[in-house]
């Protein structure tokens, strides 16, 4: 019998298949919503007559609501089965939507946004473990860098796709366009997803001793860093593109796109990479092949060629090591998934949201040819803890 939906037999590779395709879908859809903002930033500031740097807090916001609530929220829904949860975390999501679209100040979309981080919250805590559950042992590659490819979908089409409805008609079609594909995944998952009970066995209390590991730890630590560094540049992206490197509109839509297509392709090399790098190779060789990615982009930006082969290298290498960190944090418990993998989520937004505020300040006091530089001291800093995780690992990197 299989244990995750109580059925007589185990799902086909094909019932598994579809499983985490639709997962995939959805976690494009949530990608898209967090960075979209991204594409429009400046037809945003624009409409409420504020500064690139003050509506880029709605980037900061939302990553720390996501920080905070991840945990607690993963918490109190630990005795809730995963697939009535996944339902009511895509219900808010598209209610939340609609309130975007209808904001008519500022302060109404950041609070429309509350409610889709609240839903973001609860989606990435699940998903990654959902995903590896619904798969054999050994699809579980196959089944995150699928997961991965959905995000970088998000960054190919939904990114670039939600700037042009800003552009040619208004960022708010952008959101309600997102609550739509969201309604159409909604009835996907209701009809694929198979009863999932949470996997946590135990109390509250016996959280605590998921992260006694001094490896999860510096995991934890690293990704957080790494996030910084990134998310320090990515978060001004477009205004960089334009102001910096002097490009039209629609270039800077195709580089947006250009990022989506490298994170894509990362996705696709992922599980290939896996066979015949050591988790230890692999981190080293990511993180080094980012931080020079983004130390290069000042000085190559104003190169279509240089710039082109700069974010295929740069978007591909970033979507790996995020693979990479999933699945290290994942292998440090088999117990408790879903509370590794909602402190991973509040970490990662952490780091988006101090890089997003990190930027902000950078270009307010140095502008924003320096922000790169920024995130590359950052980067150092992470390669330092990395040093530390390799030496205390002793193979249980996976």
């Amino acid at each position: 019998m299989n244990a995750l939906s109580g059925s007589p037999m185990s799902p086909s590779k094909t019932t598994q298949t579809r499983q985490i395709l639709a997962l995939t879908v959805a976690g494009f859809i949530f990608q898209t919503t967090e960075f979209v903002p991204v594409g429009l930033l400046s037809d945003i500031t624009t409409e409420f007559h504020m500064s690139v740097e003050g509506t880029g807090w709605m980037l900061t916001i939302y990553a720390w609501i996501v920080a905070s609530l991840s945990l607690p929220l993963i918490i109190l829904t630990r005795k809730i089965e995963r697939k009535q949860l996944m339902i009511g975390v895509f219900i808010l999501f598209i209610f939340s939507h609609i309130f975007s679209f209808c904001a008519g100040t500022f302060e109404q979309l950041l609070f429309s946004r509350i409610g889709v981080a609240v839903a973001h919250s609860l989606f990435w805590s699940m998903t990654a473990n959902l995903a590896i559950r619904l798969v054999p042992p050994e699809r579980k590659p196959f089944a995150l860098s699928m997961i991965a490819t959905g995000t970088s979908l998000a960054l190919i089409l939904g990114v670039p796709v939600g700037r042009i409805l800003g552009q040619f008609f208004s960022w708010r079609v952008a959101f309600v366009a997102i609550a739509i594909m969201a309604l159409l995944v909604l009835l996907a998952l209701i009809r694929l997803l198979p009863v999932l009970p949470s996997t946590f066995k135990g109390s509250v209390r016996q959280v605590s001793e998921l992260f006694r590991s001094r490896l999860l730890l510096l995991l934890y630590l690293f990704t957080f860093l790494v996030f910084v560094s990134h998310f320090t540049t990515y978060s001004y992206i477009e205004p960089f593109l334009k102001n910096v490197g002097h490009y039209a509109e629609n270039s800077v839509t195709l580089f947006l796109l250009l990022f989506g297509v490298a994170a894509m392709v990362g996705s696709f090399l992922f599980s290939r990479i896996c066979r015949y790098f050591s988790p230890k190779a692999r981190f080293i060789c990511f993180t080094g092949i980012v931080l020079c990615s983004m130390s290069l982009l000042p000085s190559l930006v104003s190169s279509v060629p240089l710039l082109f082969m700069l974010i295929m290298i740069w978007g591909s290498t970033r979507i790996m090591m995020m693979l990479c960190l999933q699945s290290a944090v994942l292998s440090t418990n088999d117990k408790g998934g879903d509370f590794v993998m909602a402190v991973f989520s509040s970490i990662v937004n952490i780091g988006i949201g101090g890089g997003a505020l990190i930027g902000g300040n950078v270009i307010r006091e140095y502008g924003l040819t320096n922000i790169a530089y920024v995130s590359v001291a950052i980067g150092a800093a992470a390669i330092f803890v990395l040093y530390l995780i390799l030496s205390k690992s002793d193979g249980e990197l996976s």
